[in-house]
Formats: structure tokens, C-alpha cells, sequence
């Protein structure tokens, strides 16, 4: 599995659970390290596509993921969908 959809599993982990989750649970979820998946969420963090809370350490999804998707839905002719 190449990084990118490395990255795309864990934003749909992390959507799926609708509860913030840590690096533990996520590498249990995708089956990959947690080494690899601290590595992914940083990257992650860095573009605010997820967000870390700095008591618990879990994650959850990020404001840039709500702004791409706004920014999608304004592309989306919904009553041709």
C-alpha cells in the first residue's frame, strides 16, 4: 500500500469510529505499525487534516477536511447526483 492510501485508510478510520482514536487502536484498525502510522498522522497534523488532543494524545479529523469538502459539494450538482 503506497503513502497516500495509507494516509486516505486512516482519515477513514478515524471517520469511521466517530470517536477520537489513538495510534494504537489505528494500527490495530489498518494493520500497519504504529511506528508508521505516528508517521502518517504527523504528516497529517501538519496540514490540519487531523487534529491531536493534547490531554488524551487521540485523534480525530481535522477543519481542512470540512473546507475540501465544502469546497467539493460547491462542484457537485446534487440533483444530477
Amino acid at each position: 500500500m503506497n503513502t497516500i492510501k495509507r494516509a486516505v485508510a486512516v482519515l477513514d478510520c478515524l471517520a469511521a469510529a466517530r470517536v477520537p482514536l489513538g495510534v494504537t487502536e489505528i494500527s490495530k484498525c489498518l494493520g500497519l505499525s504504529k511506528g508508521t502510522i505516528s508517521r502518517i498522522l504527523s504528516d497529517l497534523e501538519k496540514e490540519q487534516m487531523v487534529v491531536q488532543d493534547p490531554v488524551s494524545h487521540r485523534h480525530a479529523l481535522g477543519i481542512k477536511l470540512l473546507e475540501l469538502g465544502l469546497m467539493a459539494q460547491s462542484n457537485v450538482d446534487l440533483r444530477s447526483a
